[in-house]
């Protein structure tokens, strides 16, 4: 046969006659944008999207959430684009949740004279010390990191500058470690340091990320993420200073490092979620294991009814260019398919020349995988912590309705957010509409996988307040009048739960 298109419509026809995985969704055209696309976006703010306009622009083309990378800029910088977004946010009458990303320690090559690069030769010798070094050269260089002679040991492996340069360890004397190049390459200053294999010594939360812990508490932030988690006792620590300021912040934790994943279900206990960090992760372990290892914490993740954000050159090459590149779309799907909540973008909307265009892409993309058959099947595990054996069943039951009797939508009304995450997970495909009355849920739902939220006052008639919600829910666009919708109602503290169809 030669190649050409007969072949493609009968296979497409072929395989438009196998079975479904699971129903396909309902994609209604007439929906809002937050309420068609399913998978959320958490979109990093910087220089590149310091303005109303662009940071507006990027809410209406897809954005749910925000990072303020506490990594980049002081507090002032954070708190002025924190504020933009609360405003934002009352003034289009939308959700937007605020993530803080705590740095964690960071492991860095010291600088170099006269700030020029020098260039690391294979086979070379090149001493990294501990002791002050103002001047590093091609030879020898300073680290920011006090602890690095006493975490590593001969035949050991330094990487350098996000693995673009390897060095050996040769040994250590004192503060000196000494490596041979073997991959080299031209070093500038202050580059990360990743030690694949070994036991580093630092501790998950830094004086700067307690400084900053403490702003991100202060300033009302809706999540928190925390950064170089290794075992359930760095995301405890986390809490413990959460709750100590009289805060509940959920705390997402960043698996980065080999120990996480060898801790995860520890871990995941522990958090209330995950974010997959496969730009450090996919340092630490084999690059040809992360695509498993990816798919693997994202199932894990949401058998236990834990939020998930993959995250991590998504659409690198958007920094620069106004079009992702294919396999930059793919990695996006893959991701969805895979079952993960949220996607972030980094770069590409801190720095990038086209964040706005980078975030409709994605939008874009996103909305294609989510039509597919191949959005998976996730079935909470039953013996979770994370949910009561009532609100599984509840949920279940809802979720089972609405696919059988082909409803156009699920509306729920609980004081807690146990009964939104469980349909999230259970990725129902119409419509999901949670009524809030707290501010606080509105915003944490922006990172709830097909939730969208409205914000009504609260009142002590559940009816009343079901009906506003609904009003509110019909005037944002999610559900229009004649509508049919499985109504799920649950608050432990009145005793009340229950499911009803309605017609709108």
């Amino acid at each position: 046969m030669l190649h050409g298109a007969a072949a493609g419509p009968h296979i497409l026809a072929a395989m438009d006659k196998s079975a479904y995985r699971t129903p396909l969704p309902i994609s209604d055209p007439a929906l809002p944008l937050r309420a068609r696309k399913r998978t959320k976006i958490l979109a990093t703010l910087g220089p590149a999207c310091d303005d109303p306009g662009t940071v507006r622009a990027m809410l209406e083309a897809g954005v749910n959430a925000v990072r303020l990378n506490m990594s980049h800029g002081g507090h002032a910088d954070q708190l002025r684009r924190l504020k933009l977004v609360r405003e934002l946010s009352r003034e289009m009458d939308r959700p937007v949740a605020i993530l803080a990303d705590l740095q964690g320690p960071k492991i860095r090559t010291g600088k170099l004279k006269d700030g020029q690069p020098v260039e690391l030769v294979p086979g070379a010798k090149l001493v990294i010390t501990t002791d002050p070094c103002p001047e590093g050269t091609a030879q020898r260089v300073g680290t920011t990191y006090a602890g690095l002679s006493k975490d590593l040991k001969p035949g050991d492996t330094i990487l350098i500058d996000d693995g673009k340069m390897r060095l050996r360890v040769e040994d250590v004397v004192g503060a000196d470690i000494t490596t041979t190049v073997e991959v080299g390459g031209l070093l500038k200053n202050s580059k990360g340091l990743n030690l694949p294999g070994a036991n580093v010594s630092a501790q998950a939360l830094s004086e700067k990320d307690r400084e900053d812990l403490a702003w991100a508490i202060e300033n009302g932030v809706d999540f928190i993420a925390l950064s170089f988690v290794r075992a359930a006792r760095d995301v405890r620590h986390v809490k413990s200073r959460i709750a100590e300021a009289g805060r509940s912040v959920p705390v997402i934790a960043k698996i980065e490092r080999p120990e996480a994943l060898s801790n995860i279900d520890g871990i995941l206990a522990e958090a209330d979620g995950i974010m997959v960090a496969r730009g450090d992760l996919g340092i630490e372990v084999s690059i040809e294991r992360l695509p498993v290892v990816q798919k693997e914490l994202i199932l894990r993740a949401n058998r236990l009814g834990k939020l998930v954000i993959t995250a991590t050159q998504m659409l690198e090459s958007m920094i620069e260019g106004e079009m992702p590149s294919r396999a930059e779309a793919t990695d996006i799907a893959n991701a969805v398919f895979d079952g993960t909540g949220a996607v972030m973008l980094s770069g590409e909307t801190a720095t990038g020349k086209h964040p706005v265009q980078a975030v409709a892409a994605m939008s874009s993309i996103l909305l294609e995988a989510e039509k597919s058959r191949y959005l998976p099947v996730i079935e909470p595990d039953p013996e979770a912590q994370t949910f009561s054996r009532s609100v599984m069943s509840l949920t279940g039951a809802a979720h089972r309705i609405s696919v059988e009797i082909g409803a156009d939508a699920i509306i729920l009304s609980s004081r807690t957010p146990e009964p939104a995450l469980l349909l999230s997970k259970r990725r129902g495909r119409v419509p999901m509409v949670a009524i809030c009355t707290e501010e606080r849920q509105w915003h944490a739902y922006c990172l709830y996988w097909g939730i969208a939220a409205v914000l009504v006052e609260p009142a002590t008639d559940l009816q009343a307040l079901l009906e506003t919600g609904i009003d509110s829910a019909i005037a944002h666009g999610f559900v229009r009048d004649g509508q049919q919708a499985v109504v799920l109602t649950h608050y432990d503290d009145r005793s009340v739960a229950g499911i009803k169809l309605q017609r709108i």
